[in-house]
């Protein structure tokens, strides 16, 4: 069924962001869908959690999150961003007061991680968003991976990211 309608935008107009990369599968796309209304989804155990806007930083976020997970005891969850406008708040709102990291392949200025510091800042509380994604500068020539790299959304920068923050 169409993403829209497992999210309840059915009679709502919704942006879907469709990356060009691939996703390896590693990460288990039922999470997000089937699980989402699901009171028994393993939020309430994790530490953090990492929004992942995009097919490339998503295989990258799951490899940093079970990184983390196996060498310092630290429990992530990761989401697909999958819908971008709205925001989906159900899951927003499990995290409040938790450590928050979003991830895109797009400008932390006015992208996906600015609409959930937005979100948060007003719900008040003490939610902290970490944002990646790329900077308002100059990104030099090179391949997808070795771009994604110099801006941290690659798995060892995500990973780096999650270790500076926990």
């Amino acid at each position: 069924r169409e993403w829209g309608e497992t999210f309840g935008y059915s009679e709502k107009p919704w942006i879907e962001r469709r990356a060009a990369g691939f996703c390896s599968g590693a990460y288990n796309e039922k999470k997000d869908n089937e699980n989402a209304d699901n009171e028994e989804n393993g939020n309430e155990n994790a530490d953090a959690v990492i929004f992942a806007a995009g097919a490339r930083v998503l295989d990258f976020a799951v490899s940093a999150a079970e990184r983390i997970e196996k060498e310092k005891g630290i429990k992530v969850s990761v989401y697909s961003a999958r819908i971008v406008k709205p925001l989906y708040e159900k899951v927003l709102n499990e995290f409040i007061g938790k450590k928050v990291f979003t991830v895109e392949e797009n400008s932390v200025i006015g992208g996906f991680g600015s609409a959930v510091c937005e979100y948060y800042a007003g719900k008040g509380g003490n939610t902290e968003v970490t944002v990646l994604g790329i900077k308002d500068e100059f990104i030099p020539h090179g391949s997808v991976s070795e771009q994604l790299a110099s801006c941290g959304l690659d798995e060892a920068g995500i990973y780096a990211a999650l270790a500076a923050n926990l």
